[in-house]
């Protein structure tokens, strides 16, 4: 065994090993605080600032209509919270554990999803269309599944100005180095995704607006997790050459 200094060379590298591995724990860890202090900072500001105007409202006995809007925005951001740290939890939890995959039927899950995002966004007109293939055959999945529908349908309503959000759902059969796949399609008609931002929007904390940060977080935790059902996810234009008029996800996963 070689010395030098009197310690051998493994000894060396395993404790060069370790402290690398320390140093990217500690570097996870403070990304992670700092996304989550700058996030909850803003949503308990607006909580806040709606609380107090509806305090006010409530005291000169107003109008019912703007009431109502205060309450809206405290629940929205109150389920905007709730997202986050869900979001986070998972994530840190899809880093550290190993993920076991089983057949699941993804019709009952993305069905699920959809009526999730219905009744969360109710102040909002949406339009969910679904095309579906007619054979019955299930993903290599597990329980996240779910939650790579939801956050893929809560940016095509967060990130959509127009009066009525649509969201078109294209399921279909690929083959890809010999392997087969189911392939989801999310087109919307909301802001879309510059194409200079296309192959970075799935890293941790990166965003076209740093006004929405929590979009980096839920599009990282479905990137991950779909690295681990052995899958692929990207974001195309809904229109070719019109990255404004809406954006398109597409997800491969494999077929059990």
């Amino acid at each position: 065994m070689l010395l030098i200094g009197g310690k051998s060379v493994d000894s060396k590298n395993n404790l060069e090993r370790e402290i690398k591995s320390m140093q990217t724990a500690l570097d996870s860890a403070k990304l992670y605080k700092d996304l989550f202090a700058h996030d909850v900072n803003n949503i308990l500001q607006t909580i806040q600032s709606a609380a107090d105007l509806l305090s006010m409202k409530l005291n000169k006995l107003e109008a019912d209509e703007d009431i109502n809007n205060y309450l809206r925005i405290i629940n929205e951001q109150i389920n905007r919270g709730a997202r986050l740290v869900s979001n986070i939890r998972k994530l840190s939890d899809v880093e550290e554990k190993e993920i076991k995959v089983k057949p699941i039927d993804y019709k009952s899950v993305l069905k699920n999803a959809i009526g999730n995002i219905k009744r969360s966004y109710q102040n909002k007109s949406i339009e969910i269309k679904l095309d579906e293939i007619n054979d019955s055959f299930r993903i290599k999945a597990n329980s996240f599944l779910q939650d790579v529908f939801e956050n893929i349908l809560t940016n095509a309503v967060k990130y959509n100005e127009r009066d009525t959000v649509k969201i078109q759902i294209e399921i279909s059969k690929q083959m890809k180095n010999d392997i087969s796949y189911v392939k989801f399609e999310f087109k919307d008609n909301g802001i879309g995704i510059p194409d200079k931002f296309k192959d970075t929007i799935f890293e941790r904390s990166k965003t076209f607006d740093q006004s929405r940060t929590g979009m980096g977080i839920g599009l990282s935790l479905v990137k991950q997790v779909l690295e681990h059902y052995q899958g692929e996810i990207w974001v195309e234009n809904r229109i070719e050459g019109k990255p404004s008029k809406g954006s398109n996800f597409v997800l491969l996963i494999p077929k059990a």
